[in-house]
């Protein structure tokens, strides 16, 4: 029996690589997860430098994803110099996605328990411990002169009023010029510009090149940052501006208790909502698919009949103006991940804790051509998707993520045996039920479901209606395992046994 021939093999050459092989490897050194992060592009960068047969591709993902850093009225943008370079024209049409970068405001009231003049004697407060002295009066001319550079560069540009104010006016005027640069953008996303990632041109950046990203930990308690206002001003601006190649928008919401008009983040979204109403240009009809993460305090604030620009009510009446501006929306993604209690203004008093934002949203809002409709952290009444989804002929999917499912409940009445039925997910069978029988086309998608009687207490699915559900044909996919991004979700129960009504939230 003769051995086996011996076979040399040779690795190829990059540069012997079918054109469509050299694009592949391009595209997988362009950057994922976070895509606007400092250095994100370096492979791209070495590739371009490295191989001359890989370079006529690079332009076409180093291009793709450019970032918009909003954070000084007047500044000229480094994405704006890019656009009017008579150098770079074409690489303009390689740009396919702008991401929106605002900065958050610094909440100084919070946590801030000691005496004050200014707000720059809390930043003074607040460093005592890093040079560990009680008292800032025996600082020493050096950690002085650091507690004044720290509070212009870490904390005024943050609590200035006046700033957002000017970055909104600014904002108008440039934004509908910058996007109009690039004739092939699709997609406009509105994220947070952190204080450590500001550009080279404001003292911010300097201070924390000089003294590195750890300096927001030097204030104790640390400074609470509310990006919300902002990122929901900027959002409406951005869906004013888009120019008719943008397809997909990914946007903040703000729900927000404070009702007081006159106060600043109210100034700001009661800006935009007018002038929404008053321009003569509404959103573009080429948007099909828009990504909306609410962010705020949970529940409804104020009256729903309310005709002003504050509360929930003036959230909702500017979004559904909006929505119902979309003739060609296709997909939905709304999340409230970034809905909680930590940034309240108020005492809560005008908030119903058990209010369905999207009940308000929806109820009355027709959406013609919408065919995905992903909800994701959000209560929800047990009665609002059934009806959202009798409103919407050409929906074909729906995907409910984390959705708390709320019953209510009399408070005062007694615990009946339905009661364990409830807390079980007898209210999301019944739900799926009602979609099979009535609208039987529309995919359901279900991941980690939670029960809840009047927004007490959350609760898992039990295996038997989990078992009733996946043998629903509507229901295509049911995932119950993994961590719930949801705190304190308790297990399934058998049996109330012992329970008080106090443990299920009808005392």
């Amino acid at each position: 029996m003769s051995s086996p021939m011996n076979l040399d093999y040779t690795a190829p050459k990059v540069d012997t690589l079918p054109s469509e092989i050299q694009r592949l490897i391009v595209s997988h050194l362009a950057p994922s997860g976070d895509l606007y992060a400092k250095g994100c592009k370096r492979h791209l960068k070495n590739a371009n430098l490295a191989h001359s047969c890989l370079r006529k591709w690079v332009p076409e993902f180093m291009f793709r994803d450019m970032v918009l850093p909003h954070v000084l009225a007047g500044m000229s943008f480094e994405l704006e110099r890019f656009a009017v370079n008579p150098a770079a024209a074409k690489l303009l049409k390689h740009v396919k996605t702008i991401a929106v970068k605002i900065p958050p405001a610094i909440r100084w009231e919070i946590d801030s328990t000691d005496p004050f003049d200014y707000i720059d004697d809390i930043t003074d407060q607040r460093l005592k411990a890093k040079f560990n002295v009680s008292d800032p009066k025996d600082f020493t001319d050096e950690q002085r002169q650091y507690c004044s550079d720290y509070h212009r560069a870490m904390v005024e540009p943050f609590t200035d009023s006046r700033r957002w104010l000017q970055l909104l006016s600014y904002a108008r005027q440039s934004f509908p010029r910058i996007f109009g640069y690039f004739p092939n953008l699709e997609t406009i996303a509105v994220g947070v510009c952190k204080r450590t990632e500001h550009p080279n041109s404001t003292f911010t950046n300097l201070f924390v090149t000089q003294h590195g990203k750890q300096v927001i930990e030097d204030a104790h308690p640390y400074f609470t940052e509310d990006p919300n206002a902002n990122l929901a001003w900027a959002s409406a601006i951005a869906l004013q501006s888009a120019p008719s190649s943008v397809k997909s928008l990914k946007l903040s919401i703000a729900n927000l208790d404070n009702l007081n008009s006159f106060a600043t983040v109210n100034r700001l979204l009661s800006i935009c909502y007018k002038s929404a109403k008053t321009q003569t240009r509404q959103p573009t009809k080429s948007i099909t698919s828009l990504t909306l993460d609410f962010r705020g305090i949970e529940g409804t604030h104020g009256d729903q009949a309310w005709n002003g620009d504050t509360g929930s009510a003036g959230m909702v009446r500017y979004w559904k103006y909006v929505l119902g501006s979309l003739p060609n929306l296709t997909s939905l993604d709304i999340s409230g991940k970034d809905l909680g209690h930590d940034l309240a203004f108020s005492s809560l008093e005008e908030t119903n804790n058990n209010g369905c934002l999207l009940e308000w949203l929806f109820n009355g809002l027709r959406l013609v051509s919408l065919k995905s409709l992903f909800f994701r952290h959000f209560l929800i009444e047990k009665g609002t998707i059934p009806k959202v989804c009798e409103e919407w002929p050409t929906l074909e999917t729906l995907h409910l993520e984390e959705i708390r499912l709320l019953s209510i409940e009399d408070p005062q009445g007694e615990s009946r045996p339905h009661h364990l039925d409830i807390i079980q997910g007898s209210a999301w069978l019944e739900m799926c039920t009602f979609l099979q029988g009535e609208r039987p086309e529309i995919v359901v998608e279900v991941i980690r479901p939670i029960s809840t009687i009047n927004n007490f207490k959350d609760w898992r699915l039990h295996k038997k209606i989990i078992k009733k559900l996946c043998d629903l044909p509507n229901v295509k996919s049911l995932v119950t395992d993994g961590e719930y991004y949801c705190p304190n979700v308790n297990a399934p129960r058998d049996s109330l046994d012992a329970f008080s009504r106090a443990h299920l939230g009808i005392s």
